[in-house]
């Protein structure tokens, strides 16, 4: 497999259709496991008309392997950034 540029390079968005319009951003990707939050940050495609990102077999690598820790509770590997609350309104 090439690296990313390589892999965006002449690509058509699979959301807009349009071509040649990736670029390589530093993003935080958020992902809910069960009632905890994990934040992965990736290099990724994404595309500067939609906003489509486009993974490579490296960023989900990354997630897979942070949800599974999540999942495992193995928290201690993880760093932790600040809490998560909720506000329930009252009727």
């Amino acid at each position: 497999m090439g690296s990313l540029a390589e892999l965006l390079e002449g690509i058509t968005c699979p959301r807009c259709g349009r071509e040649n319009t990736y670029v390589i951003r530093e993003v935080a990707e958020v992902i809910p496991v069960n009632a905890d939050v994990v934040t992965v940050p990736l290099t990724v495609g994404e595309c500067t008309y939609c906003g489509e990102r486009l993974l490579d077999d490296k960023a989900v690598g990354q997630l897979q392997e942070a949800t599974r820790k999540v999942r495992q509770g193995a928290l201690t590997e993880l760093t932790r950034t600040g809490s998560v609350y909720q506000y329930i309104p009252q009727n």
